[in-house]
Order: C-alpha cells, then sequence, then structure tokens
C-alpha cells in the first residue's frame, strides 16, 4: 500500500490511498491538521465520501467572530454538538472517521477543526488522547486548495 498526501501535514492535508476501483473509489483516507491525523488508515471506505464531506464545510459559514475563540474550546465543542449555534455535525464522515467526534466550520477567512478521540477507539492512535479535546485554524485559502487537488487526483483515477 502506497499513500499519497496532499497538502502539508503541518498544516492540512490529505492522505489516502486507493485499492479498488469500481463504480466507487475504495481504499482508506485521513486528514492531517497541524501534525495531527484525524481518521484510521486500516479501514476500506469510499474515498468519495471524505472528499464529500470536506467540501460540505464550505456550507457552514459562522458569522459570529466572539465565540470563535480556542480559549473557550469546550465550550465552542458543546455548541457545536448540540447544534445550538447551526448544524455543523453532520459532514458525514466515511466510518474510519467513527473513533473521532469532529466539527468543523469557516468563518473570515478560515476553517476551524475541533476534535476529539473518543473515550474506547476501535483502531489505535498512538500519539493522540482520548477524550483530549483538539483544535485547529486553517487559511480557508490552503484548505480550499488542498481539497481541489484531492478532487483533482480523485478524477484523474
Amino acid at each position: 500500500m502506497r499513500t499519497k498526501i496532499i497538502g502539508n501535514k503541518k498544516i492540512f492535508a490529505i492522505e489516502y490511498y486507493i485499492d479498488i476501483d469500481r463504480n466507487d473509489l475504495l481504499g482508506s483516507c485521513r486528514i492531517w491538521v497541524e501534525k495531527k491525523y484525524i481518521g484510521s488508515m486500516d479501514d476500506k471506505v469510499s474515498i468519495s465520501i471524505l472528499y464529500d464531506a470536506l467540501n460540505r464545510v464550505k456550507e457552514f459559514n459562522y458569522n459570529n467572530e466572539g465565540i470563535v475563540d480556542f480559549k473557550n474550546s469546550e465550550m465552542l465543542f458543546d455548541l457545536l454538538s448540540n447544534n445550538e449555534i447551526g448544524d455543523f455535525a453532520l459532514l458525514g464522515f466515511p466510518e474510519n472517521f467513527d473513533d473521532f467526534e469532529i466539527r468543523v466550520f469557516k468563518s473570515s477567512g478560515f476553517v476551524y477543526f475541533l476534535w476529539k478521540l473518543g473515550s474506547e477507539p476501535f483502531f489505535t492512535y498512538p500519539n493522540l488522547l482520548t477524550d483530549q479535546l483538539y483544535n485547529a485554524k486553517i487559511d480557508l485559502d490552503c484548505y480550499l486548495t488542498t481539497l481541489h487537488e484531492f478532487k483533482t487526483k480523485l478524477d484523474e483515477v
């Protein structure tokens, strides 16, 4: 299995491999956000589901600058989880992301990620702590460029 990486793992990247090409692209994938990965490469899924989920982030624009503050990231995560400030939870990541709780939205030229590894993950993630909330702020142009490159690669298969 030879994985491909689109983007920069230090900022935002998509790692994937395509195993089978039928009506859908099967393989495995995970995303990298500020040197931390989300998702497992140990499970085969539809790669196009990841693209669709990441592409939907463009729809979730949050305009209240006061609450986009990672000093209160637990509160923000809870608000997003309870749909109190919008429906940000329904991105539909593939099954190999099921060990994670992920909230993603965009605001003022950035994409915000908040995620945590669940308390009883199915797969092993040696560099992540369970129930630890992680967060990252990614430049929207960087995010969209990586996403566009990923889509281009998928279209070439």
